[in-house]
């Protein structure tokens, strides 16, 4: 959950200085396991990881890239390089 939070406090800090006095529209989901195994529970959760490595993190870096957010684009991309990094030590 920390890293999570980390993350969170990193984009939000991109989001403070390019949208500077502007109201920003957002929209995510979020899964929901409902499972009470906790071997179960464990492998959803590194499915998520996956997920969110190879396919949010890396489209939002594509995006941002595309917009002309280089820094940001990186970021994405280091995010989504480490957070590989951790599903396969873990």
């Amino acid at each position: 959950a920390n890293q999570e939070k980390e993350h969170a406090i990193v984009f939000y800090n991109y989001l403070k200085d390019v949208f500077k006095d502007a109201n920003v529209s957002m929209e995510a989901n979020y899964p929901v396991d409902l499972d009470q195994d906790l071997s179960s529970l464990l492998e959803q959760a590194a499915q998520h990881e996956y997920d969110e490595a190879t396919s949010i993190y890396k489209q939002f870096g594509d995006e941002a890239k595309e917009e002309g957010y280089v820094e940001i684009a990186t970021t994405f991309y280091m995010i989504t390089m480490n957070v590989l990094k951790n599903i396969i030590i873990y």
